[in-house]
């Protein structure tokens, strides 16, 4: 698969609603017509388009690269046909493996037997071929193998990644549910940021949107720092090419042009902003940090654009949450006047008091909670006097 074929196929997973987003970022790494698939998409490659992929993408959550398909009538025929693979040819007998499972059959009353199963299968076959079997590591194993059972069908493939791509490496300390870095990297995206314009986050938590802003900004590689990747230990890893194309994409970096505003009323979100911004070397004077209300924000002159994620009510009384959409619709009419906002929610009752009405919404999920992406347009003036909208063309990306 990887040793003996210069092409194999690649499956990359992402948030739902980011399919497309992540089809255009595949597209810049090289892939040729990836196909759009449930929360993610899939494509022939090499190793090189595997790697452009693993360092480049900024909505990868995990970038696979399928063993073997087939079909089972039991759990006998799934261990046989994963023993049946030649997993000697992908892997070394010292490196660590883990099997990750994910089950979709009625039939499998214990959903972790099959990953079971294939565990055994793998470790036997190296035990047939090395009168020794390799040793099963939990976390951070050097192979990570991912089993996909949907009915009798089975998916078996290398996580390239292991641990999500999302966890950059940069975050030095989190607070409580802090907005994953890839959904942050998509929203960036959907909300149509031209990373040109100052940038505003009145509600930054630990600097997720504003971090991942800089990222896109400066055109890092946002996975070039990491370390953890189990396609280092794949056969045939190429280390030569590999840090060849992290030079490249640091050659290929540029200057921040724009300013970003990140407040919090919690001290210690602003001083984590702080310390992802100084672990990924971004210059501090671009950055104004303040340990304050949201209410407090006074903007500069000039272009900007607000993206935020506010509170959902989780943790403020029914009473509170629709004070403060209400206030974030205030701060939007007579702060952002003439500029273009998006506000990521997961609380449609708190949405309704911000009292404009948005260009577009984007459904997402927010880990389990249904969210939206509000796009808007702040128009100076009043509603009357602001020119009628091209119903024919879009300010923001078309999304399905």
């Amino acid at each position: 698969m990887l040793q003996n074929s210069d092409e194999f196929e690649i499956v990359i997973k992402t948030h739902a609603g980011l399919e497309e987003v992540l089809a255009d970022e595949v597209t810049v790494c090289g892939a040729i017509e990836p196909k759009i698939i449930t929360r993610g998409v899939k494509f022939n490659g090499n190793r090189e388009l595997l790697y452009r992929c693993c360092l480049k993408s900024q909505t990868a959550m995990n970038i696979l690269v399928t063993v073997a398909e087939f079909e089972i009538n039991s759990m006998d025929d799934l261990y046989q046909k994963t023993l049946d693979i030649a997993w000697e040819k992908l892997f070394s007998l010292d490196k660590t493996f883990a099997i990750k499972g994910v089950v979709y059959a009625d039939y499998v009353k214990n959903t972790n037997f099959p990953a079971l199963r294939v565990k055994d299968a793998i470790a036997d076959r190296f035990l047939k071929q090395f009168k020794e079997r390799p040793n099963v590591q939990k976390d951070n194993p050097d192979i990570l193998v991912q089993l996909l059972l949907r009915d009798k069908q089975v998916t078996l493939s290398l996580d390239a990644g292991g641990n999500p791509l999302n966890q950059r490496g940069y975050r030095m300390s989190g607070l409580e549910a802090p907005l994953n870095e890839s959904l942050a990297a998509g929203i960036l995206k959907l909300a149509g940021w031209d990373m040109k314009t100052d940038l505003y986050d009145p509600f930054c938590g630990s600097g997720t949107l504003i971090t991942e802003a800089a990222i896109m900004a400066t055109n890092k590689a946002p996975n070039a720092t990491r370390k953890y990747f189990c396609l280092k230990n794949f056969k045939g890893y190429n280390a030569k090419l590999w840090y060849e194309l992290i030079d490249e994409y640091r050659e290929n970096e540029i200057p921040l042009e724009c300013n970003f505003y990140a407040g919090d009323h919690y001290r210690g979100a602003v001083e984590t902003t702080r310390k992802h911004w100084i672990k990924l070397g971004m210059p501090l004077n671009k950055l104004e940090l303040k340990n304050n209300d949201f209410k407090s924000l006074e903007p500069a002159p000039g272009k900007k654009f607000l993206l935020t994620n506010p509170p959902y009510g989780k943790r403020l009384t029914a009473k509170n949450l629709p004070w403060v959409y209400r206030e974030i619709g205030n701060m939007l009419k007579h702060k952002f006047s003439g500029n273009k906002a998006a506000v990521f929610s997961g609380s449609e009752e708190g949405m309704k008091n911000v009292g404009l009405k948005p260009l577009k919404k984007i459904k997402l999920f927010n880990g389990p909670i249904e969210s939206k992406l509000h796009l808007f347009e702040i128009y100076e003036g009043s509603r009357k006097s602001r020119p009628k909208p091209n119903k024919h063309k879009s300010i923001y990306r078309k999304t399905k």
